[in-house]
């Protein structure tokens, strides 16, 4: 499975993620827990002046009591248990106060409640029910998390480890998870799991680490011996035919400077496809992790005993890297936004959750694959400008033009579909590395520089950190002492804080990792522009014929909420998604009359 962000998200939350999990090296056992039943007084009649004053103004007072009150019980034991709600009124209460934007107000429960308590039944109070929403939030692990912004602001997130602790909680989700990259071996593409990112083209820190066979953990970059007795050193896991397989190095053998021992010795940035460096090994014919390989075979008959150290590898100026054992986490101190802070711990360090499947504690590994989002918020993540009025367009390659009008020009045109002189040659494609680069470049620059130098820039390589050009405004602000001391002190101590976000979300890039919707772009594209071209064809007696059609559509079987026909017809330039969704969706019964064949073959194709 793979993580979205809207991100965003969250929108920004980058909607699918991938998962990498392996079991911990301890038990677990799951607890349950009951609410205590106590004995409460009765509550106040409706009728009574006690009802009404405490009622309306001191809930909290009747809360308490409330929640002290039994559940109904049948011959010592509760009747249904409604755990984690204390009853099934308490349940039905949480139901009727609604969520997100659907809340209702207090005034309106309380009515609610008084009308309802007529009919013999009676809903909790108020304050009970906000109480009880909230512990059932605190075991979902569904709590807001608040946490200040680099602006002073407070920031309320949902925790995203408890959000996949829940997944892997639900077993009609966990037995839909994939937690290794799968290699399709030529067969068709249909699955994330098959991401070339997710296999071959993520940065080494946040691969796959671990497989297990048996009681037997192994990870990459541990020397393991096969059952045949030759050592190797896992650098990949993945799936391939419904089968866990690894790419394996075979290690060279060095003696190490004392002459006391020699160094285990592999190609540095090997890569998956790497055949000349690297042997496909079934995970089955592993054999000895590296704790338990007390000697090896050398490829002159010499055995050399083996002592690995205590971290995984290191880098080597020749070239290569030294395999060795990690048993540290690492970490990051850079202060982020909360989600991407969090996002990184869990790519790096794991999350401990109860897989429902395995019935034991795991620990997973996470990271965003791709942000899915509409142009607004991909130019956000990516520092880019807004296509629809920026000189350059496109957040993944470097189509340009020197001034608006002139989009308008077939030179624009045929750079936009790659059409050239030698064939099909796309724009050249933007690197993430170096947006990063340049927006710190510019932002050093603009602190001895005028603004004014700073805003060409940024538009000349079609850049904009709203982030950053806030702190560049506030930096120049005159007449207004504090603001220019207290950035300086925020670069010192984080400078990342300065910047875009998600600069510091680990293996995302973003100039790959962003792709358009497709449902998004014929919404707001393609079905905008024919809805448009075919209204304004229509004289004024044939709308009012269409806006008669609208009126008499049956919408119960197209899933369409309220419909306002004169809106339809005199707004259609203003539509957004939802409209959309309406108008391919009734155009065969509103708008056929007025359709050539050709045009009708065009909508019915969508």
């Amino acid at each position: 499975m793979g993580l979205h962000i809207w991100i965003g998200t969250m929108p920004g939350l980058p909607r699918i993620h991938s998962t990498l999990k392996f079991n911990a090296r301890r038990q677990c056992s799951l607890i349950t827990t009951s609410g205590m039943m106590m004995m409460g007084s009765p509550s106040p009649s409706d009728y009574s002046e006690e009802f009404l004053s405490w009622e309306m103004f001191g809930d909290s007072i009747i809360a308490q009591q409330a929640e002290a009150q039994n559940t109904p019980q049948v011959g010592g034991i509760p009747a249904v248990d409604w755990d984690p709600f204390k009853s099934e009124e308490d349940f039905m209460a949480c139901l009727i106060m609604g969520y997100l934007h659907n809340l209702i107000s207090r005034v309106t429960y309380l009515q609610l409640r008084i009308v309802l308590k007529m009919k013999k039944l009676v809903l909790p109070y108020w304050d009970v029910v906000l109480k009880a929403r909230e512990r059932t939030r605190a075991l979902l692990n569904f709590v807001n998390q608040e946490s200040i912004s680099v602006w002073d602001n407070k920031i309320f997130t949902i925790s995203v480890k408890g959000i996949l602790t829940n997944e892997l909680l639900n077993p009609y989700v966990t037995k839909h998870l994939e937690f290794y990259p799968h290699d399709p071996c030529g067969d068709p593409i249909d699955r994330l799991c098959q991401s070339f990112k997710w296999r071959e083209d993520l940065p080494r820190d946040v691969w796959v680490q671990m497989v297990y066979n048996g009681p037997k953990h192994y990870y990459i970059y541990e020397p393991t011996q096969l059952k045949s007795g030759d050592v190797v050193i896992p650098t990949y896991f993945y799936k391939a035919k419904g089968k866990l397989y690894a790419k394996c190095c075979v290690p060279e053998y060095e003696p190490n400077e004392t002459g006391e021992g020699f160094d285990i010795i592999i190609p540095a940035d090997v890569k998956f496809n790497d055949s000349d460096n690297q042997r496909v090994v079934d995970i089955l014919d592993f054999d000895k992790v590296y704790s338990k390989i007390s000697e090896i075979v050398a490829e002159d008959g010499r055995k050399l005993p083996i002592k690995c150290g205590k971290n995984l590898y290191e880098e080597d100026k020749s070239g290569h890297y030294l395999a060795y054992l990690h048993t540290g986490p690492i970490r990051n101190t850079i202060l982020a936004d909360p989600i991407i802070e969090e996002i990184n711990d869990m790519s790096v360090n794991g999350h401990f959750a109860y897989d429902s499947l395995l019935n034991q504690k795991v620990l997973i590994m996470s990271i965003v694959l791709v942000a899915l989002g509409d142009s607004p918020m991909h130019a956000e993540m990516t520092s880019t400008s807004m296509p629809a009025n920026a000189n350059s367009p496109c957040c993944m390659c470097q189509l340009s033009v020197a001034k608006k009008e002139d989009k308008s020009l077939v030179d624009y045109v045929k750079d936009f579909l790659g059409l050239t002189t030698g064939g099909n040659v796309p724009p050249p494609p933007r690197q993430w590395e170096e947006t990063i680069s340049k927006m710190k470049r510019f932002w050093k620059e603009s602190k001895t520089g005028a603004k004014t130098e700073y805003d060409r820039k940024t538009k000349e390589n079609g850049l904009k950190d709203n982030i950053n050009l806030e702190f560049v405004e506030r930096y120049h602000q005159r007449n207004k002492p504090g603001p220019k001391e207290e950035i300086e002190a925020i670069e010192k101590s984080c400078s990342d804080r300065l910047f875009n976000r998600f600069y510091t979300l680990k293996g995302f890039d973003g100039c790959k990792d962003t792709p358009v919707e497709i449902l998004h772009v014929l919404q707001l594209e393609i079905i905008q522009y024919l809805l448009r071209n075919f209204m304004d064809g229509l004289s004024e007696g044939d709308r009012r014929t269409v806006e008669g059609n609208w009126k008499s559509l049956n919408k119960d079987a197209l899933n369409i909420p309220s419909l306002r026909a004169v809106f339809m017809v005199t707004n259609y330039n203003s539509f957004i998604g939802k409209h959309m969704k309406i108008v391919i969706q009734a155009a065969p019964f509103v708008f056929f009359a007025f359709m050539n064949r050709q045009q009708e073959d065009l909508w019915m194709s969508m």
